[in-house]
């Protein structure tokens, strides 16, 4: 699969829901008729808002929020696929440099959900056998 990243300036958290939500039911619209069937396309999605501090913009470099989002579209991934997690600041500080760019990225915010981050799941449409 490819990766694209969509830079959302001026946006909220919930105009990145948003898009993610449509993003995904765009791509499963259309189906692809295969010798062996129909073939509907899923994604697997990412995304944080940037800046992730509304109160302190320089504290996480927009970097460091990409890596956020990228570790959010493995939790999709691992999860099941056509779904998308966006990555919020949680209730306790999150130490940038605890966010990595690493494998390990996407279990640190899966233990972390509910206190340092919190992870917002958006599902894409069902991808059912197509009759």
């Amino acid at each position: 699969g490819e990766e694209f990243l969509l830079a959302l300036v001026g946006s909220t958290t919930r105009d990145a829901e948003r898009l993610a939500a449509r993003v995904l039911g765009v791509l499963a619209e259309p189906l692809i008729e295969t010798r062996n069937g129909p073939l509907r396309v899923t994604a697997s999605l990412g995304w944080a808002v940037h800046p992730f501090f509304e109160e302190a913009v320089e504290r996480m470099s927009l970097e460091r929020v990409m890596a956020l989002a990228d570790a959010g579209a493995y939790l999709s991934k691992r999860g099941g696929r056509n779904q998308a997690y966006g990555v919020l600041p949680g209730v306790e500080p999150l130490e940038p440099a605890r966010v990595a760019s690493s494998e390990d990225a996407p279990a640190l915010l899966a233990a972390e959900d509910g206190r340092s981050v919190r992870l917002v799941r958006v599902a894409g449409p069902s991808t059912r056998p197509v009759d």
